[in-house]
């Protein structure tokens, strides 16, 4: 993931995930995610 804080205390964040079962079952397809984030700290 990377992510930056601006000067205005605007938080911005990508994170993209998988998950899966590590091989110990077939079929293994796993989930993928991406993930944003948008915080603003007051």
């Amino acid at each position: 993931g990377a992510g930056y804080v601006f000067t205005n205390g605007v938080d911005v964040g990508i994170k993209l995930q998988h998950f899966s079962n590590g091989g110990i079952k077939q079929p293994n397809g796993g989930v993928n995610f991406a993930v944003l984030k948008v915080a603003y700290k007051f």
